[in-house]
């Protein structure tokens, strides 16, 4: 028990994402080393349904979106979207 790996995130396609402007700040993100660099320093971090990439996009994604709260997020049509 807890010796599972992070899910796999699934990607779906769609039509019309909201606030789908702040994915072209993802490869900026990335080629700064966002997530390179959190594996250095936040590493060995315990063993979780999510990944420390998945919830470092996240957390940067919602950032760029001025959301100022995870439960902010749970307001939004993305949370929505996520669960169908």
């Amino acid at each position: 028990m807890g010796e599972s790996s992070a899910v796999t995130p699934e990607f779906q396609n769609a039509l019309d994402v909201p606030c789908a402007g702040v994915l072209f700040a993802l490869t900026a993100l990335l080629a700064v080393g966002l997530l390179d660099t959190a594996q250095d320093l936040l590493n060995p971090l315990p063993k979780g349904y999510y990944g420390l990439d998945s919830i470092l996009l996240l957390l940067a994604l919602m950032a760029l979106a001025r959301m100022d709260s995870l439960e902010s997020f749970r307001q939004t049509d993305l949370y929505m979207a996520s669960l169908t």
